[in-house]
């Protein structure tokens, strides 16, 4: 089961920043806790988006806005 929910995090976090806004928070949350990246602070979805698509790539410093 876990493996599955890894595999759909992975595939979430890789959508187009449009199709990311139409989340849940509770899911931009659950995308974020999986890339290990702090978005203490982050509140709206814009904010959360925005710490996705910065943290995706893996070479930007894990951190909030």
């Amino acid at each position: 089961m876990q493996a599955g929910a890894a595999t759909n995090l992975e595939q979430l976090k890789n959508l187009e920043p449009d199709v990311l806004l139409t989340l849940r928070i509770k899911q931009l949350k659950d995308v974020l806790g999986y890339m290990s990246v702090d978005f203490t602070g982050a509140v709206e979805k814009k904010e959360l988006v925005a710490l996705i698509v910065r943290n995706r790539d893996g070479s930007a410093p894990k951190t909030q806005l």
